[in-house]
């Protein structure tokens, strides 16, 4: 859990568990079940490090389940910042250099290629 919270602050990431351990694993298949039989998990946090399931897809290194995310997720939710590493998912994209996940963020949401600070 995340320091200096009060217990009502505290977020279960029990509940998104399966999920965090799928994008992780890279297992695209099982990422695929969750976010159909539960699509309202692709834009929460699901770490304590403050991470969606997008930025972790990202930084791990697999992004096929990126892109299954970020057609799944709403416009809004590719502005969000990690507050922690202090980028969007579209930063993370441009850095690890996919232009196929990049362009699908910028069509989704034109407006993230403009926000990068």
């Amino acid at each position: 859990m995340i320091l200096n919270q009060t217990s009502a602050e505290k977020k279960d990431y029990k509940l998104y568990e399966s999920l965090c351990n799928t994008v992780n694993g890279g297992d695209l298949e099982a990422t695929k079940c969750i976010i159909t039989q539960q699509p309202n998990v692709v834009s929460p946090e699901i770490s304590s490090h403050g991470g969606t399931a997008l930025p972790i897809a990202i930084l791990a290194g697999h992004l096929k389940i990126a892109n299954e995310l970020v057609n799944k997720m709403q416009p809004a939710d590719l502005e969000k910042t990690n507050e922690l590493i202090g980028a969007t998912p579209f930063s993370l994209a441009a850095i690890s250099g996919d232009r196929k996940l990049s362009r699908a963020m910028v069509e989704k949401n034109f407006q993230v290629g403009y926000n990068c600070k």
